[in-house]
């Protein structure tokens, strides 16, 4: 039995989407026939694997954090599988002479615009992602915020929308998982209200950090830089580093779908408690502040930094 390469992008696909107990069905029909392989035998651990967690997790054996890990340590199980036996699969398979040009078909091309990237574009995301924090509200509510110059958040108004709503909030640093899918040390900031400005219309917050009785300097996380004069082109990529729905940092990105007045639009996917996220264009600059989506639409939106620094 062999996993395609269709076979393989549907279920990456689906995994992405949460949907991991589907594709363990998939694969667990798609190799029944050869059910004394040890493909088959790896699937069923891992099946078992999140039945055990869903169980603990229902009956309230397991912390919620503790069973979104545990479900992203499943996720990563089973994308290597695939890969693995998708791998082992095609060098098995009888290697096809090169076409000939006069069939209609060459080498490689570039479709559309390039998007190669340089490897480093990564390392530079890492340093940048490190700027953004989760905010953390006294009603357990939460967003996201990043710094900017001169030691200020900036977040969404509906956020933090007062000075009164500033004072009982607090950052959160490094809350993330690492490359071990361990939750790292988080390190917290309180907010210097009284500096606190914002605009309803164009849904932005902005307020000094506190760093006052903290572990580490607010220097540690850097800063980011901000595109004022950005462009707004459909097709460009973009990518938003985010806590959704209070979970540990996360990354999405896709395209730019158009532009409303002060607003960009795009397929960027988030979830509540992305509010406050910086919009990353191709070169890691903030070219927007995320805010929330358009009703009945496929799009989400954020406020262009040119608007709110114009």
């Amino acid at each position: 039995m062999r996993i395609d390469e269709l076979f393989l992008a549907e279920a990456k696909k689906k995994i992405a989407e949460g949907e991991t107990e589907e594709v363990i069905e998939e694969l667990l029909a798609f190799l029944k026939p050869v059910m004394n392989s040890s493909r088959y035998d790896e699937i069923v651990m891992q099946s078992a694997r999140l039945n055990r967690a869903k169980r603990d997790f229902n009956m309230g054996l397991l912390p919620g954090e503790t069973y979104r890990i545990e479900c992203n340590k499943i996720n990563q199980g089973l994308l290597y599988l695939l890969d693995k036996y998708y791998k082992r699969d095609t060098r098995e398979m009888p290697v096809p002479e090169a076409p000939e040009e006069s069939a209609g078909i060459s080498r490689e091309k570039i479709i559309g615009s390039s998007n190669l990237t340089p490897i480093a574009w990564l390392k530079k995301g890492m340093t940048a992602s490190k700027a953004v924090c989760k905010v953390q509200l006294p009603d357990g509510s939460s967003g996201t915020g990043f710094l900017i110059e001169g030691g200020r958040v900036m977040t969404n108004f509906h956020v933090l929308g007062s000075a009164n709503a500033a004072t009982g909030a607090q950052l959160a640093f490094d809350y993330e998982a690492d490359e071990n899918g361990q939750i790292k040390k988080q390190f917290f900031y309180k907010l210097r209200a009284e500096t606190w400005q914002g605009n309803k219309g164009l849904d932005y917050a902005i307020v000094e950090v506190d760093e006052s009785g903290s572990e580490r300097p607010l220097s540690d996380w850097g800063v980011l830089s901000l595109n004022k004069a950005y462009r707004p082109e459909a097709g460009r990529y973009l990518t938003i580093v985010q806590h959704p729905s209070g979970r540990p940092k996360e990354l999405a990105y896709d395209r730019v779908t158009g532009v409303q007045g002060p607003f960009l639009l795009y397929r960027t996917d988030t979830e509540p408690g992305s509010s406050g996220s910086p919009v990353f264009d191709e070169n890691w600059q903030v070219v927007a502040l995320h805010h929330g989506s358009l009703t009945g639409k496929d799009a989400n939106r954020g406020t262009l930094m040119k608007a709110i620094f114009p």
